[in-house]
């Protein structure tokens, strides 16, 4: 895996609100996915999970401040919407894309790519 330059502490935080998200959503006894991969001077992380997913009408705003759909909102999960803002600040201090989608009939998907050097 090639290194990449940034702030450890930060993308460390980026990488736990991640899998912290997916524990918390992934079905009793789920499944976690952590995959590493580099292709394109990038290193990628994709965060990968069993839980519902998210409405694709709430996909373009999950990652905005304070943000929870209405699923969440209305779930036993607790949070304040703020973990997914953080991992698109951070990764975005770093030159880095984060995106997210819903995986093949359930799960959601989420995957950082940070560029590498």
């Amino acid at each position: 895996m090639p290194a990449i330059r940034g702030d450890v502490n930060l993308i460390s935080a980026g990488l736990q609100n991640l899998l912290i998200n997916a524990a918390k959503y992934a079905k009793s006894g789920g499944v976690v996915r952590v995959r590493a991969s580099s292709a394109d001077k990038q290193v990628r992380i994709a965060v990968e999970d069993e839980g519902p997913g998210v409405r694709s009408s709430d996909l373009p705003r999950i990652f905005s401040p304070f943000y929870r759909s209405a699923d969440a909102a209305n779930s036993n999960v607790p949070g304040l919407g703020l973990g997914l803002h953080l991992v698109k600040r951070i990764v975005d201090a770093h030159g880095g894309v984060v995106t997210a989608s819903n995986g093949d009939g359930k799960g959601f998907h989420i995957e950082m790519r940070l560029p590498a050097f």
